[in-house]
Protein backbone atom coordinates (compact mmCIF):
# COMPACT_ATOMS: atom_id res chain seq x y z
CA UNK A 1 0.00 0.00 0.00
CA UNK A 2 1.38 3.39 -0.98
CA UNK A 3 1.97 6.07 1.66
CA UNK A 4 -0.80 8.31 0.33
CA UNK A 5 -3.25 5.37 0.43
CA UNK A 6 -2.35 4.64 4.05
CA UNK A 7 -2.87 8.32 4.92
CA UNK A 8 -6.23 8.33 3.16
CA UNK A 9 -7.35 5.13 4.88
CA UNK A 10 -6.18 6.45 8.28
CA UNK A 11 -8.01 9.74 7.73
CA UNK A 12 -11.19 7.88 6.77
CA UNK A 13 -11.21 5.71 9.91
CA UNK A 14 -10.31 8.69 12.08
CA UNK A 15 -13.29 10.65 10.72
CA UNK A 16 -15.48 7.58 11.15
CA UNK A 17 -14.37 7.21 14.76
CA UNK A 18 -14.82 10.90 15.52
CA UNK A 19 -18.29 10.78 13.97
CA UNK A 20 -19.61 7.47 15.25
CA UNK A 21 -17.81 7.38 18.61
CA UNK A 22 -19.80 10.16 20.25
CA UNK A 23 -22.99 8.77 18.69
CA UNK A 24 -22.33 5.33 20.18
CA UNK A 25 -21.52 6.87 23.58
CA UNK A 26 -24.66 9.04 23.45
CA UNK A 27 -26.75 6.04 22.40
CA UNK A 28 -25.38 3.91 25.25
CA UNK A 29 -26.22 6.73 27.67
CA UNK A 30 -29.84 6.71 26.49
CA UNK A 31 -29.81 9.73 24.16
CA UNK A 32 -31.85 9.68 20.96
CA UNK A 33 -32.73 12.09 18.20
CA UNK A 34 -36.33 13.21 18.42
CA UNK A 35 -37.07 14.08 14.82
CA UNK A 36 -40.55 15.40 15.63
CA UNK A 37 -39.20 17.93 18.11
CA UNK A 38 -35.91 18.26 16.23
CA UNK A 39 -33.66 17.81 19.25
CA UNK A 40 -31.52 15.28 21.11
CA UNK A 41 -33.26 13.95 24.20
CA UNK A 42 -32.88 11.26 26.82
CA UNK A 43 -35.22 8.29 26.68
CA UNK A 44 -37.54 6.66 29.20
CA UNK A 45 -39.37 3.37 29.45
CA UNK A 46 -42.54 1.49 30.35
CA UNK A 47 -42.60 -1.30 32.95
CA UNK A 48 -45.51 -3.76 32.96
CA UNK A 49 -46.21 -6.38 35.65
CA UNK A 50 -49.30 -8.47 34.97
CA UNK A 51 -51.33 -11.57 35.77
CA UNK A 52 -51.48 -14.09 34.24
CA UNK A 53 -47.82 -14.37 33.23
CA UNK A 54 -46.53 -14.47 29.66
CA UNK A 55 -48.97 -11.91 28.26
CA UNK A 56 -48.28 -9.92 25.13
CA UNK A 57 -47.41 -6.22 25.37
CA UNK A 58 -47.49 -3.92 22.35
CA UNK A 59 -46.57 -0.24 22.08
CA UNK A 60 -48.30 1.72 19.31
CA UNK A 61 -49.06 -1.66 17.72
CA UNK A 62 -45.40 -2.09 16.74
CA UNK A 63 -43.10 -2.92 19.62
CA UNK A 64 -44.15 -6.37 20.81
CA UNK A 65 -42.82 -8.18 23.86
CA UNK A 66 -44.01 -10.73 26.42
CA UNK A 67 -43.92 -10.63 30.19
CA UNK A 68 -41.58 -13.25 31.61
CA UNK A 69 -42.61 -16.61 33.03
CA UNK A 70 -41.10 -16.01 36.48
CA UNK A 71 -42.22 -12.52 37.55
CA UNK A 72 -44.83 -11.70 34.90
CA UNK A 73 -43.06 -8.44 34.06
CA UNK A 74 -41.34 -6.72 31.16
CA UNK A 75 -39.42 -3.47 30.69
CA UNK A 76 -39.62 -1.69 27.36
CA UNK A 77 -36.88 0.95 27.31
CA UNK A 78 -35.29 3.47 24.94
CA UNK A 79 -38.63 5.20 24.31
CA UNK A 80 -38.73 8.86 23.31
CA UNK A 81 -40.60 11.13 25.74
CA UNK A 82 -44.24 11.27 24.56
CA UNK A 83 -47.55 9.46 24.93
CA UNK A 84 -47.85 5.86 23.77
CA UNK A 85 -50.84 3.59 23.22
CA UNK A 86 -50.14 0.43 25.22
CA UNK A 87 -52.05 -2.83 24.83
CA UNK A 88 -51.71 -5.94 27.00
CA UNK A 89 -53.47 -9.07 25.77
CA UNK A 90 -53.69 -12.85 25.87
CA UNK A 91 -56.00 -15.33 24.17
CA UNK A 92 -59.13 -16.00 26.24
CA UNK A 93 -58.80 -12.78 28.27
CA UNK A 94 -60.14 -9.25 27.99
CA UNK A 95 -57.39 -6.92 26.71
CA UNK A 96 -56.11 -3.95 28.70
CA UNK A 97 -55.48 -0.70 26.82
CA UNK A 98 -54.29 2.69 27.96
CA UNK A 99 -52.38 5.70 26.73
CA UNK A 100 -49.34 6.26 28.94
CA UNK A 101 -46.90 9.14 29.00
CA UNK A 102 -43.16 8.48 29.00
CA UNK A 103 -40.85 11.14 30.44
CA UNK A 104 -37.09 11.62 30.12
CA UNK A 105 -35.00 9.35 32.36
CA UNK A 106 -38.14 7.92 33.98
CA UNK A 107 -39.89 4.57 33.80
CA UNK A 108 -43.70 4.69 33.68
CA UNK A 109 -44.93 1.77 35.77
CA UNK A 110 -48.07 -0.33 35.51
CA UNK A 111 -47.93 -2.74 38.42
CA UNK A 112 -50.50 -5.32 39.50
CA UNK A 113 -52.27 -5.28 36.16
CA UNK A 114 -54.78 -8.12 35.78
CA UNK A 115 -56.26 -9.63 32.64
CA UNK A 116 -59.64 -11.18 33.37
CA UNK A 117 -60.94 -14.28 31.57
CA UNK A 118 -63.67 -13.77 28.98
CA UNK A 119 -65.55 -16.89 30.06
CA UNK A 120 -66.52 -17.32 33.71
CA UNK A 121 -68.16 -20.60 34.71
CA UNK A 122 -70.60 -20.96 37.59
CA UNK A 123 -71.20 -24.18 39.53
CA UNK A 124 -74.08 -25.16 41.81
CA UNK A 125 -72.66 -25.88 45.25
CA UNK A 126 -75.72 -25.89 47.53
CA UNK A 127 -79.47 -26.44 47.41
CA UNK A 128 -82.38 -25.77 49.75
CA UNK A 129 -81.10 -22.33 50.81
CA UNK A 130 -83.44 -19.37 51.46
CA UNK A 131 -80.69 -16.78 51.96
CA UNK A 132 -76.93 -16.67 52.47
CA UNK A 133 -74.22 -14.32 53.72
CA UNK A 134 -70.41 -14.36 53.34
CA UNK A 135 -68.76 -14.11 56.74
CA UNK A 136 -66.11 -11.35 57.17
CA UNK A 137 -63.38 -14.01 57.44
CA UNK A 138 -64.39 -14.99 53.88
CA UNK A 139 -63.92 -18.72 54.54
CA UNK A 140 -67.52 -19.57 55.42
CA UNK A 141 -71.07 -18.85 54.38
CA UNK A 142 -74.01 -18.44 56.73
CA UNK A 143 -77.05 -20.25 55.32
CA UNK A 144 -80.72 -19.83 56.17
CA UNK A 145 -82.66 -23.00 55.40
CA UNK A 146 -85.97 -24.64 56.25
CA UNK A 147 -86.36 -27.89 58.14
CA UNK A 148 -89.75 -29.23 59.22
CA UNK A 149 -91.34 -25.88 58.28
CA UNK A 150 -89.00 -24.03 60.63
CA UNK A 151 -86.04 -21.81 59.78
CA UNK A 152 -82.52 -22.82 60.73
CA UNK A 153 -79.11 -21.13 60.40
CA UNK A 154 -76.05 -23.14 59.41
CA UNK A 155 -72.42 -22.35 58.68
CA UNK A 156 -70.83 -23.75 55.53
CA UNK A 157 -67.05 -24.15 55.17
CA UNK A 158 -65.95 -23.22 51.65
CA UNK A 159 -62.70 -25.15 52.08
CA UNK A 160 -64.05 -28.35 53.64
CA UNK A 161 -67.43 -28.21 51.84
CA UNK A 162 -69.21 -29.05 55.11
CA UNK A 163 -72.28 -27.64 56.87
CA UNK A 164 -72.56 -27.18 60.62
CA UNK A 165 -75.67 -26.33 62.64
CA UNK A 166 -75.79 -22.94 64.39
CA UNK A 167 -79.29 -22.08 65.66
CA UNK A 168 -82.90 -22.63 64.68
CA UNK A 169 -86.34 -21.17 65.25
CA UNK A 170 -86.78 -23.45 68.28
CA UNK A 171 -83.95 -21.62 70.07
CA UNK A 172 -86.06 -18.43 70.07
CA UNK A 173 -89.59 -19.79 70.39
CA UNK A 174 -92.12 -21.45 68.10
CA UNK A 175 -93.50 -18.16 66.77
CA UNK A 176 -90.12 -16.47 66.25
CA UNK A 177 -89.91 -14.87 62.81
CA UNK A 178 -86.44 -14.39 61.33
CA UNK A 179 -85.86 -10.82 60.12
CA UNK A 180 -82.15 -10.31 59.42
CA UNK A 181 -78.58 -10.79 60.56
CA UNK A 182 -75.37 -8.79 60.38
CA UNK A 183 -71.79 -9.00 61.61
CA UNK A 184 -70.56 -5.45 61.05
CA UNK A 185 -69.30 -4.74 64.56
CA UNK A 186 -67.48 -8.01 65.27
CA UNK A 187 -66.58 -10.75 62.72
CA UNK A 188 -66.74 -13.41 65.47
CA UNK A 189 -70.27 -12.46 66.46
CA UNK A 190 -73.47 -12.58 64.43
CA UNK A 191 -76.32 -10.29 65.37
CA UNK A 192 -79.66 -11.97 64.66
CA UNK A 193 -82.86 -9.94 64.51
CA UNK A 194 -86.13 -11.80 65.14
CA UNK A 195 -89.74 -10.88 65.73
CA UNK A 196 -91.39 -12.65 68.64
CA UNK A 197 -95.07 -11.78 68.77
CA UNK A 198 -95.18 -8.03 68.30
CA UNK A 199 -91.74 -7.45 69.79
CA UNK A 200 -88.49 -7.20 67.78
CA UNK A 201 -85.44 -8.54 69.58
CA UNK A 202 -81.74 -8.79 68.76
CA UNK A 203 -79.52 -11.71 69.77
CA UNK A 204 -75.76 -12.22 69.59
CA UNK A 205 -74.40 -15.56 68.36
CA UNK A 206 -70.79 -16.02 69.50
CA UNK A 207 -68.93 -18.12 66.92
CA UNK A 208 -65.81 -18.48 69.08
CA UNK A 209 -67.69 -20.75 71.48
CA UNK A 210 -68.13 -24.46 70.79
CA UNK A 211 -71.01 -24.97 70.37
CA UNK A 212 -71.86 -21.38 69.36
CA UNK A 213 -73.43 -19.47 72.24
CA UNK A 214 -76.46 -17.23 71.82
CA UNK A 215 -77.51 -14.46 74.20
CA UNK A 216 -79.96 -11.60 73.94
CA UNK A 217 -78.29 -8.36 73.00
CA UNK A 218 -78.36 -5.65 75.61
CA UNK A 219 -79.97 -2.44 74.46
CA UNK A 220 -77.43 0.30 73.97
CA UNK A 221 -77.85 3.09 76.44
CA UNK A 222 -77.83 6.14 74.23
CA UNK A 223 -76.47 9.19 76.09
CA UNK A 224 -79.15 11.85 76.57
CA UNK A 225 -77.18 14.45 74.63
CA UNK A 226 -76.37 12.15 71.67
CA UNK A 227 -77.92 12.04 68.22
CA UNK A 228 -75.75 9.01 67.43
CA UNK A 229 -72.82 7.27 69.05
CA UNK A 230 -70.40 4.41 68.41
CA UNK A 231 -68.43 2.20 70.74
CA UNK A 232 -65.10 1.15 69.23
CA UNK A 233 -62.94 -0.94 71.52
CA UNK A 234 -62.58 1.01 74.73
CA UNK A 235 -63.40 4.33 73.06
CA UNK A 236 -66.82 5.97 72.86
CA UNK A 237 -67.66 8.44 70.08
CA UNK A 238 -70.69 10.72 70.41
CA UNK A 239 -72.20 13.19 67.97
CA UNK A 240 -74.23 15.38 70.29
CA UNK A 241 -77.32 17.49 69.86
CA UNK A 242 -75.19 20.63 69.74
CA UNK A 243 -73.54 19.36 66.53
CA UNK A 244 -70.14 18.42 67.99
CA UNK A 245 -68.20 15.15 67.89
CA UNK A 246 -66.76 13.88 71.16
CA UNK A 247 -64.40 11.01 71.94
CA UNK A 248 -64.54 9.79 75.54
CA UNK A 249 -65.96 13.16 76.51
CA UNK A 250 -63.29 15.19 74.71
CA UNK A 251 -64.50 17.40 71.88
CA UNK A 252 -62.94 16.56 68.47
CA UNK A 253 -64.72 19.25 66.42
CA UNK A 254 -64.88 22.96 67.14
CA UNK A 255 -67.36 23.92 64.42
CA UNK A 256 -70.91 22.58 64.92
CA UNK A 257 -72.74 20.62 62.21
CA UNK A 258 -76.51 20.94 61.97
CA UNK A 259 -78.42 17.78 60.96
CA UNK A 260 -82.09 17.33 60.14
CA UNK A 261 -82.35 13.65 61.09
CA UNK A 262 -80.72 10.61 62.60
CA UNK A 263 -77.08 9.80 61.93
CA UNK A 264 -74.55 6.99 61.98
CA UNK A 265 -70.85 7.23 62.78
CA UNK A 266 -68.49 5.24 60.54
CA UNK A 267 -64.88 4.96 61.70
CA UNK A 268 -62.16 3.35 59.59
CA UNK A 269 -58.71 3.60 61.13
CA UNK A 270 -58.05 7.31 61.66
CA UNK A 271 -60.83 8.41 59.28
CA UNK A 272 -64.17 9.45 60.81
CA UNK A 273 -67.34 9.74 58.72
CA UNK A 274 -70.86 10.72 59.61
CA UNK A 275 -73.87 9.61 57.56
CA UNK A 276 -77.25 11.28 57.76
CA UNK A 277 -80.17 10.96 55.32
CA UNK A 278 -77.93 9.82 52.46
CA UNK A 279 -75.40 12.60 53.03
CA UNK A 280 -71.85 11.66 54.00
CA UNK A 281 -69.66 13.99 56.06
CA UNK A 282 -65.93 13.59 56.66
CA UNK A 283 -64.02 14.98 59.62
CA UNK A 284 -61.37 17.33 58.25
CA UNK A 285 -59.35 19.01 60.96
CA UNK A 286 -61.79 20.21 63.60
CA UNK A 287 -64.99 20.14 61.55
CA UNK A 288 -67.20 17.90 59.40
CA UNK A 289 -67.49 18.65 55.69
CA UNK A 290 -70.10 17.15 53.38
CA UNK A 291 -68.35 15.11 50.69
CA UNK A 292 -71.09 12.93 49.22
CA UNK A 293 -74.84 12.86 48.56
CA UNK A 294 -77.23 9.97 47.92
CA UNK A 295 -74.90 7.49 49.60
CA UNK A 296 -75.65 3.84 48.89
CA UNK A 297 -72.68 2.12 50.47
CA UNK A 298 -69.09 2.17 51.70
CA UNK A 299 -66.66 -0.71 51.21
CA UNK A 300 -63.28 -0.72 52.93
CA UNK A 301 -60.14 -2.72 52.20
CA UNK A 302 -59.01 -4.98 55.06
CA UNK A 303 -55.99 -2.73 55.71
CA UNK A 304 -58.23 0.40 55.84
CA UNK A 305 -55.93 2.18 53.33
CA UNK A 306 -58.66 2.68 50.73
CA UNK A 307 -62.43 3.14 50.79
CA UNK A 308 -64.84 3.04 47.91
CA UNK A 309 -67.95 5.20 48.31
CA UNK A 310 -70.82 4.80 45.90
CA UNK A 311 -74.34 5.92 45.06
CA UNK A 312 -76.73 4.40 42.53
CA UNK A 313 -74.70 5.77 39.64
CA UNK A 314 -71.35 7.12 40.88
CA UNK A 315 -68.17 5.67 42.40
CA UNK A 316 -65.62 7.64 44.41
CA UNK A 317 -62.33 6.50 45.96
CA UNK A 318 -61.07 7.69 49.33
CA UNK A 319 -57.35 7.30 49.99
CA UNK A 320 -54.80 9.12 52.18
CA UNK A 321 -57.41 11.65 53.26
CA UNK A 322 -58.35 12.51 49.65
CA UNK A 323 -61.74 11.96 48.05
CA UNK A 324 -61.59 11.44 44.27
CA UNK A 325 -64.26 10.80 41.65
CA UNK A 326 -63.74 7.56 39.70
CA UNK A 327 -66.66 7.09 37.32
CA UNK A 328 -70.36 7.60 36.59
CA UNK A 329 -72.63 4.98 35.02
CA UNK A 330 -75.93 5.07 33.18
CA UNK A 331 -77.12 1.82 34.80
CA UNK A 332 -77.87 1.50 38.50
CA UNK A 333 -75.22 -0.05 40.75
CA UNK A 334 -76.80 -2.76 42.89
CA UNK A 335 -73.82 -4.04 44.92
CA UNK A 336 -70.12 -3.27 44.91
CA UNK A 337 -67.01 -4.88 46.45
CA UNK A 338 -63.23 -4.58 46.37
CA UNK A 339 -61.74 -7.33 44.19
CA UNK A 340 -58.27 -6.32 45.38
CA UNK A 341 -56.63 -2.97 46.10
CA UNK A 342 -56.58 -2.02 42.40
CA UNK A 343 -59.90 -3.36 41.10
CA UNK A 344 -63.60 -3.20 41.96
CA UNK A 345 -66.32 -5.73 41.13
CA UNK A 346 -69.97 -4.70 41.04
CA UNK A 347 -73.44 -5.77 39.91
CA UNK A 348 -75.40 -3.46 37.61
CA UNK A 349 -78.65 -4.46 35.89
CA UNK A 350 -77.81 -8.17 36.37
CA UNK A 351 -74.41 -7.60 34.73
CA UNK A 352 -71.24 -8.38 36.67
CA UNK A 353 -68.58 -5.79 35.89
CA UNK A 354 -64.98 -5.23 36.92
CA UNK A 355 -63.37 -1.80 36.94
CA UNK A 356 -59.78 -0.75 37.53
CA UNK A 357 -59.16 2.36 39.63
CA UNK A 358 -56.14 3.58 37.61
CA UNK A 359 -57.33 6.94 36.25
CA UNK A 360 -54.48 7.48 33.80
CA UNK A 361 -56.27 7.84 30.45
CA UNK A 362 -59.49 5.80 30.13
CA UNK A 363 -60.65 3.43 32.88
CA UNK A 364 -60.79 -0.18 31.72
CA UNK A 365 -64.16 -1.77 32.59
CA UNK A 366 -65.07 -5.36 31.73
CA UNK A 367 -68.49 -6.98 31.64
CA UNK A 368 -67.56 -10.53 32.61
CA UNK A 369 -70.98 -12.18 32.96
CA UNK A 370 -74.73 -11.70 33.24
CA UNK A 371 -76.73 -13.46 35.93
CA UNK A 372 -80.33 -13.81 37.01
CA UNK A 373 -80.30 -14.33 40.73
CA UNK A 374 -80.32 -12.78 44.19
CA UNK A 375 -77.93 -12.23 47.10
CA UNK A 376 -75.00 -11.43 44.79
CA UNK A 377 -71.76 -11.41 46.78
CA UNK A 378 -68.01 -11.48 46.18
CA UNK A 379 -65.52 -13.32 48.36
CA UNK A 380 -62.33 -11.26 48.82
CA UNK A 381 -60.46 -14.28 50.23
CA UNK A 382 -60.92 -16.80 47.41
CA UNK A 383 -61.78 -14.30 44.61
CA UNK A 384 -65.02 -16.07 43.69
CA UNK A 385 -68.54 -14.79 43.01
CA UNK A 386 -71.57 -16.22 44.82
CA UNK A 387 -75.27 -15.77 44.12
CA UNK A 388 -78.59 -17.47 44.80
CA UNK A 389 -81.19 -18.48 42.24
CA UNK A 390 -84.30 -19.84 43.89
CA UNK A 391 -82.97 -22.17 46.59
CA UNK A 392 -79.72 -22.91 44.73
CA UNK A 393 -76.32 -21.35 45.52
CA UNK A 394 -73.80 -20.90 42.72
CA UNK A 395 -70.05 -20.32 42.90
CA UNK A 396 -67.87 -18.96 40.10
CA UNK A 397 -64.41 -19.82 38.86
CA UNK A 398 -61.62 -18.00 40.66
CA UNK A 399 -61.25 -14.61 38.96
CA UNK A 400 -57.48 -14.37 39.41
CA UNK A 401 -55.75 -17.22 37.58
Amino acid sequence: MKPWQRKLLFSFFLCLFLTLGPMIVFYSLGYRVDFEKKKITKTGGIFIKALPKEVGVSIEGRIRKKTDIFFGSVLIDNLLPKKYKVKVEKDGYFPWEKELEVEEERVTEVKNLILFPRNINFYQILTGVDRFWVLPGQRELILKEKENNKWVLKIYSLEKKLKSYLVSQDDFGKEAEFLDLNFKDNPDQIEIKVKIGKEIKNFILNLTKSPPQIIEKESKKIPENAICFKKLGENSYIFDKSGYLLKDGERLTEEPLSLNGDCELKIFGDSIFLESQGNLYFKIGEKFEKIFENLKGIEVLPDFKKLVIFSDYEIWIFESGKFEFLNRFSEKIEKLYWLNENYLIFLSQNKIKISEIDKRDKINIYEISEIEGEDFSFNFFNKRIYFRKGDLIFESDRLLR
